[in-house]
């Protein structure tokens, strides 16, 4: 069963949300939260995502550098690719992705494609196909800061490196 669904923190912390708990049942815990932080000037972005869940199946945190990126967008869109595929190359069956894009959540839910972004998105429903379960949930920027900041860290050094 594929499910898309919003979340919003700010009403609902912690675990007191029936829907964070009906998607951390279904998922069995398993979370990611994927960020990115994308520099116009040089078209670059890096990713940043941290796994959270159950202790039987560890997968790593994500951090990783693209260059040839053409919008913040593509780069969270990125980010979420690479959260599925690390998920699914691991084995692993039901997940929960948070992402603090509302505007790509939409994407997901709707099952749309935009033509800049048509092989990202082609990877990502073609990974969503190998889980059981797998929840997209929007999450504000502001909970989403351990992500947040492996991304950003990352983009500063390539940043002040001048690379």
């Amino acid at each position: 069963m594929i499910r898309f669904q919003y979340y919003s923190k700010a009403q609902h912390l912690g675990f007191t949300s029936p829907l964070l708990f009906l998607v951390l049942s279904r998922s069995r815990g398993r979370l990611y939260n994927v960020d990115a932080a994308w520099d116009a000037k040089f078209m670059h972005c890096d990713i940043g995502g941290i796994f959270s869940g159950e202790n039987t199946i560890i997968l790593p945190n994500l951090c990783e550098s693209h260059n040839h990126v053409l919008s913040a967008f593509m780069a969270e869109a990125i980010a979420v690719r690479l959260a599925v595929a690390t998920t699914v190359y691991s084995n692993v069956r039901s997940l929960g992705v948070l992402s603090d894009s509302l505007s790509l959540i939409k994407l997901l839910k709707n099952g749309g494609f935009q033509p800049k972004l048509f092989g990202i998105m082609f990877d990502i429903y073609h990974y969503l196909s190998y889980f059981d379960v797998i929840s997209s949930i929007f999450i504000f920027q502001n909970f989403n800061g351990e992500a947040d900041v492996v991304a950003k860290s990352t983009l500063s050094l390539f940043v002040t490196q001048g690379v």
